[in-house]
């Protein structure tokens, strides 16, 4: 748009005045930013065994053509 004025009409005027100018007519209405989340951290059980995580994967990880899943598991006392 910038350029067109420029190019159309030899009227220079900055980006950001511009946009404003389009805000406010109602032409153009601004991204909305995501709500930023915010995490809180939870403490470690006190035992362990109360609380493991177990995540998988599948792949060839024998590369003999065959995909199986690879398990891993932490405890979240340790």
């Amino acid at each position: 748009m910038k350029e067109h004025l420029e190019d159309d009409f030899g009227i220079m005027v900055n980006k950001e005045t511009l946009r404003q100018i389009m805000i406010k007519t109602g032409v153009w209405t601004p991204k909305l930013r995501k709500k930023e989340i915010i995490r809180t951290m939870r403490e470690r059980k006190a035992k362990l065994g109360m609380m493991i995580q177990v995540d998988g994967s599948y792949h060839d990880w024998l590369e003999n053509g065959e995909e199986r899943c690879l398990l891993h598991a932490i405890d979240d006392a340790t």
